[in-house]
């Protein structure tokens, strides 16, 4: 076997292990959100396992209650809660507000994350939801994509695979 294929295979491998790393981020993509009043919500936030910090982008359209809006600044507010706060970003940002509770922690992907009715709304108000017009959001989900696994999968294989080739090879110039 010519020398420089082990190595070359060698940081191929490792190149590809690289790119399926653990990732701190876990992206969430909300799916036919309703509120009571007609409207829906559409987008996808952020939030980071490390530090709970979040992004991404949210728009609703108008129903009967509230006019559409889109929300470009995302938070939560603390480790353990399961709420994702959509505001705007500047002098106006508690003008209007949605929050979105799940039934499940955000920190962690899975396929289905339903929304809790009861406790996610949209508002508009400085003091919401205490006060000012609010619509209750009816139903709807985030869902997350799956962890990289399949690329530690494929690797894991190839390198079997790869290995049981290079036996093979070794047995071969024995018994010649």
């Amino acid at each position: 076997m010519n020398s420089t294929i082990m190595p070359t295979i060698a940081l191929a491998a490792f190149a590809f292990g690289a790119a399926s790393q653990a990732r701190a981020d876990v992206w969430w993509t909300l799916e036919n959100v309703t509120f009571d009043d007609g409207g829906t919500a559409t987008g996808s936030f952020m939030i980071n396992v490390d530090d709970y910090s979040g992004g991404g982008q949210a728009a609703t359209t108008a129903g009967a209650t509230l006019g559409g809006y889109t929300y470009d600044y995302v938070t939560t507010n603390n480790p353990t809660d399961d709420t994702m706060y959509f505001q705007l970003a500047g002098p106006y940002e508690y003008a209007r507000g949605m929050a979105l509770t799940f039934a499940h922690p955000l920190t962690t992907a899975i396929d289905e994350n339903d929304i809790i009715g009861a406790s996610s709304w949209e508002c508009a108000g400085y003091s919401c939801p205490g006060s000012g017009t609010i619509r209750y959001v009816t139903g709807g989900y985030a869902v997350a994509p799956e962890a990289p696994t399949w690329a530690m999968m494929i690797l894991g294989a190839g390198l079997l695979g790869f290995g049981g080739q290079v036996l093979r090879g070794r047995a071969r110039l024995r018994a010649a």
